[in-house]
């Protein structure tokens, strides 16, 4: 009789011998699987070195010299822009006609349908933008983008084509003209009549009164308005030697269509500063740059706001209701901050002071910008002038606080001196804002500033010395060149 526990040890090795043996096997396949795997990706990265090489500096795309964004309607509601939509499409791409010398969509472009990197998201956002070369000149081949918009304001309703720098994402110009909403409520049951008489095989037969115009039609009369006022505003456009970078937010919404809205108000200030040689940086089409900036990717990053003013507008209810007929009178109240650390500067006007807005028989509207803002601009202005150095303004110890900053164009570690014999240097260790109280030796409070450590001079310093760029090399070489 066979025994059972003189063979179990003999089976429990054979047993542990073929477990080890399967785990070596498992170990040994999964091994050859990663090593095919990491050959198969190093050959595929190879391939994808040679066959779409990384774009230089010199072979980054150009911007199309015209853009024409679709519409932006504010403050609409959504079964207005439904009814509107043809409308409203027909009449852009009319007066695309005087904006393009030859146009295409964008997503049917060489470089959208090449562009690995666009995905289906980006594709839906750049809908409906068209690109082609410029039917006119303006201001040399600087890249525009147009941005056609549309919103209430009162008892009307405001067309407006801004024209933006598509690089540097400021504005240049911009135009506007008006129709009564009630034309286009007119003109929208025209429509309407229109299409029943055409479903009913009644278009032939003759009307009493003759139907009136379409909102098509209006709306392409004045997106012409207002296209050729804002080629007029960006072509006398010159860009002034300052920092000063300007953006308008809204301290709260102005949502009722019978008012208005806060946005396009916004707009039309902007409107105004523009002539003036401002830079202003929009809010409105910030969106829709960036997205074509993923099709057209450029070196150099976009114009970011170096002053941000928070403007709150509300119209006068009492009287209630509010009047919506022109003249119209909109009260505005206006705080601002410096938009480097967004820390508040003040307010420019602490109370509620009226706007007045009149319609003009040209369908343009005569308005003016507050005198506060206006002088808070110009100060603003003075204090970031790009050919004005840094000057010391105060002294504490081994660090001094310099009345130029990070709006200015100063950044960390820059390496600063004073005078041609350069017996004072430094560098940018940090930089401040308004809540310090520091007057300029020019006379004007500071904002924004940095701070500087100086290494080599200290007891030299003396307030009112101005800094300039370092313009020696880092690390410096060695052996150290004779200077004889």
């Amino acid at each position: 009789m066979h025994d059972r526990r003189a063979s179990t040890p003999n089976m429990k090795a054979n047993l542990s011998r073929y477990a080890a043996i399967s785990i070596m096997v498992g170990l040994g396949m999964q091994a050859l699987f990663y090593k095919a795997t990491l050959v198969t990706a190093f050959v595929a990265l190879c391939f994808t070195a040679t066959t779409m090489p990384a774009q230089t500096e010199n072979e980054r795309p150009n911007f199309p010299q015209r853009i024409s964004l679709p519409w932006k309607a504010i403050n609409y509601s959504h079964s207005f822009m439904v009814i509107n939509k043809e409308a409203l499409q027909a009449a852009n791409e009319k007066w695309q006609e005087s904006w393009f010398r030859d146009k295409m969509p964008l997503l049917s472009s060489t470089q959208a349908s090449t562009n690995q990197q666009i995905t289906i998201n980006l594709k839906h956002r750049l809908q409906g933008v068209t690109v082609g070369g410029a039917a006119e000149q303006i201001l040399g081949d600087t890249p525009i983008a147009a941005q056609p918009i549309i919103c209430p304001m009162g008892d009307h309703s405001l067309i407006m084509i801004s024209l933006l720098h598509s690089e540097k994402d400021y504005l240049l110009g911009s135009g506007h003209s008006l129709v009564p909403t009630k034309y286009l409520i007119t003109a929208q049951e025209n429509d309407l009549l229109r299409l029943q008489m055409e479903k009913e095989g009644k278009e032939n037969q003759a009307q009493e009164e003759p139907l009136g115009p379409s909102v098509a039609e209006i709306l392409s009369e004045r997106i012409a308005e207002a296209g050729q006022r804002a080629v007029n505003n960006a072509s006398s456009y010159r860009l002034q030697p300052d920092a000063l970078q300007i953006n308008f937010r809204n301290a709260r919404k102005v949502t009722r269509q019978d008012y208005g809205s806060a946005l396009c108000l916004n707009l039309l200030i902007s409107e105004v500063l523009a002539k003036q040689g401002y830079q202003i940086v929009p809010s409105i089409s910030l969106e829709a740059l960036k997205s074509l900036k993923r099709v057209y990717p450029q070196k150099q990053a976009g114009t970011r706001a170096t002053r941000s003013f928070k403007m709150e507008w509300s119209f006068a209810l009492k009287p209630y209701p509010a009047q919506t007929s022109f003249p119209l009178r909109v009260l505005l109240r206006i705080g601002y901050a410096e938009a480097v650390f967004a820390s508040g500067i003040g307010t420019i006007i602490p109370e509620a002071s009226a706007v007045e807005f009149s319609l003009n028989p040209d369908r343009s509207l005569a308005y003016k910008v507050p005198e506060p803002l206006i002088k808070v601009l110009a100060q603003e202005k003075q204090a970031l002038q790009l050919q004005d150095k840094p000057r010391i303004s105060a002294i504490r110890r081994a660090w001094v606080y310099v009345d130029r900053g990070r709006a200015w164009g100063l950044r960390m570690r820059d390496r600063l001196v004073v005078g041609t014999e350069q017996r004072i240097k430094g560098h940018v260790v940090g930089f401040f804002g308004p809540e310090l109280g520091l007057k300029s030796p020019r006379g004007h409070p500071i904002h924004e500033g940095a701070i500087i450590y100086i290494r080599k001079g200290q007891a030299e310093v003396r307030l009112g010395q101005e800094f300039d760029y370092d313009t020696q090399s880092y690390p410096t070489p060695w052996p150290p060149r004779d200077k004889g």
